[in-house]
């Protein structure tokens, strides 16, 4: 039995709950580097070679992310399918709640759609990090980080859109959770924590 494990189950923190928002996590990190790369080319006429490099950088982080999370799942003693067709299937919702960049015939829908996306990742993380927040320390200390990328990552392609559907290029970078507030992201419900969302 690992360590995490140990320290979360320690707190009493529902173990096959956590694993289950974590592989959901792993699985929203997947879909988005998967957008990411098939989209990012479809991109280039609304943000130049900015935008391209802000989406591999995104791309990269989520590849990463995907990465860490079966790590980490694996270091909680919680098990991943060996098929990935299988993955998705056991931890996707039905009707997932974004619309995918690959329907969007517009770059700047495209964009929207990633954006929405990133979102998703954000409200999933943000889950966790309630659900963890002074009770497993190692859990919280990954979603925290990952938690700031994802928040970067969102901030970043909203800037590339018009006026009014984001906030200004000069936000600073996200400090805490919390501060997702401060980055264009109103509606993420912070206090809010709901198994299998």
């Amino acid at each position: 039995m690992g360590t995490a494990r140990k320290m979360a189950q320690r707190v009493r923190i529902n173990i096959d709950e956590l694993l289950d928002l974590l592989a959901r996590c792993a699985v929203r990190e997947w879909e988005i580097f998967y957008y990411y790369t098939v989209s990012g080319p479809r991109l280039g006429d609304i943000g130049g070679v900015a935008l391209q490099n802000t989406i591999e950088r995104a791309r990269m982080e989520d590849c990463s992310h995907f990465e860490q999370l079966v790590s980490f799942i694996s270091e909680m003693g919680g098990e991943v399918p060996l098929d990935f067709r299988e993955f998705p299937r056991l931890f996707v919702n039905p009707q997932p709640p974004l619309s995918s960049p690959l329907e969007q015939s517009d770059e700047r829908a495209i964009l929207r759609a990633l954006s929405e996306a990133e979102k998703g990742a954000l409200q999933a993380y943000l889950n966790i990090y309630h659900l963890t927040e002074g009770k497993d320390a190692h859990t919280n200390r990954l979603v925290s980080s990952l938690l700031e990328d994802e928040t970067r990552h969102r901030r970043e392609l909203l800037a590339f859109l018009p006026t009014g559907a984001g906030h200004s290029r000069k936000a600073s970078l996200v400090q805490s959770p919390s501060s997702a507030l401060s980055y264009g992201i109103p509606d993420l419900n912070l206090r809010t924590f709901k198994a299998g969302t």
